[in-house]
């Protein structure tokens, strides 16, 4: 790897305009206050800033780069699809060789009958993208009316419009509401509650299962499109892992 160096008006002349010309996403005028961090080089889990110094890249650059930064195979992978075609879009029926490869591969390896790919840019795409098919699912069945989604309290699903009204985190919606309509929230299931499928915000004695059977009755089964949910929960609540058998029995109920 190799590390850039830069004099120290370059470095303040980058650091200006970083707060001037960019607006970051989730933007903290305390932390950019400080002084913006730039980050220009790399290797394994570790990535280095303009001065040299060295990070832990605990989040995998937004979890772009799980298999660590500066891999060589995988620049010359990349190298070598740069020399045949940079990209063309999977758009109405068109297709290219490494996507009818990587589609092939997931296939082998996903469980179930899950067999066929919708690629998408980011997770949150991914996430909108799912809330758009289910809508459109019911559309074409001839149930307009099945639209509300149920998520779960402390969730997080995406930054955008759909994602942000189905993700149960309150200060994370209040910022952009009203947003779109049916969104509801079940309670979370914690594995450590009462030894069993419970949470810390239903009533003692019923579990996080009921609750969510009873706010379909409550709203109409015919009224629910989906039910969206992280298995694990993120770090803005800790992730606390859901009981045994929690998954398969909401998936079966």
């Amino acid at each position: 790897m190799e590390k850039l160096t830069f004099t120290d008006q370059q470095k303040a002349e980058f650091r200006q305009d970083a707060l001037k010309y960019i607006l970051p996403h989730f933007a903290d005028n305390a932390e950019l206050a400080k002084g913006p961090k730039i980050f220009t080089a790399g290797e394994g889990c570790y990535v280095y800033d303009i001065d040299g110094n060295r990070y832990l890249d605990t989040f995998a650059s937004l979890l772009t780069t799980i298999c660590g930064h500066h891999r060589p195979e995988i620049k010359a992978a990349v190298l070598e699809q740069m020399d045949h075609l940079e990209f063309f879009p999977n758009y109405v029926d068109t297709f290219t060789i490494p996507l009818i490869r990587l589609a092939r591969k997931l296939a082998e390896i996903m469980p179930g009958e899950l067999s066929v790919s919708f690629f998408i840019n980011s997770g949150s795409e991914a996430n909108e993208t799912a809330l758009k098919m289910a809508r459109q699912f019911h559309v074409h069945n001839g149930q307009p009316h099945r639209y509300k989604v149920i998520a779960r309290k402390n969730s997080y699903h995406a930054t955008t419009l759909g994602g942000s009204s189905v993700t149960g985190l309150s200060w994370f919606r209040e910022y952009f509401e009203p947003l779109i309509p049916g969104s509801l929230f079940a309670p979370q299931a914690l594995r450590e509650d009462y030894g069993g499928i419970v949470s810390d915000t239903v009533p003692r004695g019923l579990t996080s299962l009921d609750v969510m059977e009873e706010m379909i009755q409550w709203e109409g089964p015919e009224s629910i499109s989906a039910v969206i949910m992280d298995p694990i929960p993120g770090s803005n609540v800790g992730y606390p892992l859901p009981p045994d058998g929690y998954l398969c029995l909401l998936y079966t109920s």
